[in-house]
């Protein structure tokens, strides 16, 4: 089972996809939506190596311009 079609866009409307990456670990999983198109991520970890390391991953794909107030919080855009 793959979600990552549900990234593409439709009838030519942008994606619209928000996605919640718990127990996220590395981020892996929601950096790769974001890179495909996802409007939204929200990453939640119990962890705090786990967290550090999603951030530092979230910095070093270029996305921690999107983040609105923290891991855990979510990042994305938030514009309609």
């Amino acid at each position: 089972f793959s979600s990552f079609g549900l990234y593409q866009e439709v009838g030519g409307t942008s994606c619209k996809t928000r996605h919640l990456d718990i127990f996220s670990g590395s981020g892996s999983v929601g950096l790769e939506s974001l890179s495909r198109g996802a409007r939204h991520v929200t990453f939640v970890d119990m962890s705090e190596d786990c967290c550090g390391t999603c951030e530092r991953n979230i910095e070093r794909c270029g996305f921690d311009t999107w983040n609105d107030g923290g891991l855990g919080t979510g990042i994305g855009d938030e514009r309609e």
